[in-house]
């Protein structure tokens, strides 16, 4: 997964949000950057949180 990172606006990091909860609840993988700004924060935080 590719996003925007330090120029995320709210509405990407809630489309990061839905998209993540819609590949957990698929029980598929997910693979980022992994960097702690941002989209990817969001997915890898929500993650966490979906326990994904």
């Amino acid at each position: 997964m590719m996003g925007p990172g330090d120029g995320a606006t709210k509405q990407d990091t809630e489309n990061a949000y839905k998209l993540d909860r819609l590949i957990t609840e698929q029980n598929w993988v997910l693979l980022t950057g992994g960097r702690n700004v941002g989209a990817l924060d969001t997915l890898s935080r929500s993650a966490k949180k979906l326990d994904g």
